[in-house]
């Protein structure tokens, strides 16, 4: 089974589906047949739905499905179901339907959400990977780059604050570097500072400057609380598929605000312990960000 497929416990997440609304199967296992257009055949992964399509779940059948408005639903149940009636009931919190839009737009609609703000374009010889202009709560900060092709000298990464005031210089021969973001005073908390990398002492490689901000204390709080939203609604899923979604939920929720850094962690986590494809494409859409 595709474990890793964002899916909300059917307690948790069930949505109106209101016209217009776009409905994908997440994933699916066992007997569960689709019937839509006059003809009935296996549900597969990935399949867009009508909003009339009748579902028939099987004994041991399992469907997931996702809406692009934001609705999230499991059918475990033997029985037949309605894409058109099948939402209907208790309506999730405004942060797991904000979550499941966000999901929908990355792994179907592909937008890119990223936000390049306050970046300052230079000369680029020196490509960043990793990561995207980033918010963080954590000590530490991995900081990559691609290499250059001939080039066998070091690497300078330089951190700088919004009025270009030389911070920190960590020289290496490696692509890759662990900012320890204690440097971060308190006095740069909820603002830029802006790392680049180049060839040791020629700026005219640097790389394009990207932002670290460490979350102000209200931002933090508040994200602590979308998290703990979340994790209310998963209470009930004690399965390993229900811990597996909420672990999913949180990950999207970390890339939705910006916390790329955590979002990739939980990515690969839940790739490497599942079989997922979904978890697949989010954690190759999360980590192309870093690319652009």
């Amino acid at each position: 089974m595709n474990i890793s497929i964002l899916v909300a416990v059917a307690i948790a997440a069930s949505f109106v589906v209101r016209a217009g609304d776009d409905i994908r199967v997440l994933s699916t296992r066992g007997q569960a047949t689709a019937k839509y257009g006059g003809k009935e055949q296996q549900i597969k992964a990935g399949a867009l739905l009508p909003s009339n399509t009748v579902l028939k779940i099987g004994h041991g059948g399992y469907v997931a499905l996702l809406s692009s408005k934001g609705g999230m639903r499991e059918l475990k149940s033997p029985g037949v179901h309605r894409t058109d009636t099948m939402f209907g009931g208790k309506t999730a919190s405004s942060t797991l339907s904000r979550v499941a839009k966000y999901v929908y737009a990355n792994a179907y609609e592909k937008e890119v959400t990223a936000s390049e703000t306050g970046t300052v374009y230079r000369t680029q010889t020196v490509a960043a990977v990793w990561p995207p202009n980033l918010i963080t709560d954590s000590a530490d900060v991995a900081l990559s780059w691609r290499p250059v092709r001939g080039y066998t000298g070091r690497y300078e990464v330089l951190i700088r604050n919004d009025d270009d005031s030389l911070l920190l210089v960590k020289t290496t021969s490696d692509t890759t570097l662990r900012l320890d973001a204690s440097i971060l005073t308190e006095a740069t908390r909820g603002r830029c500072v802006y790392w680049t990398v180049q060839h040791e002492r020629d700026i005219a490689t640097a790389s394009k400057p990207r932002c670290i901000m460490v979350a102000s204390r209200d931002d933090a709080q508040e994200l602590a609380a979308q998290v703990q939203t979340l994790k209310l609604e998963c209470q009930s899923a004690n399965d390993r598929d229900g811990q597996a979604v909420c672990a999913i939920l949180i990950g999207a929720l970390y890339e939705e605000q910006g916390y790329y850094e955590h979002a990739r962690r939980i990515y690969t986590s839940q790739l490497r312990d599942t079989d997922g494809e979904m978890t697949e494409v989010l954690l190759k859409n999360c980590m192309q960000r870093g690319r652009e």
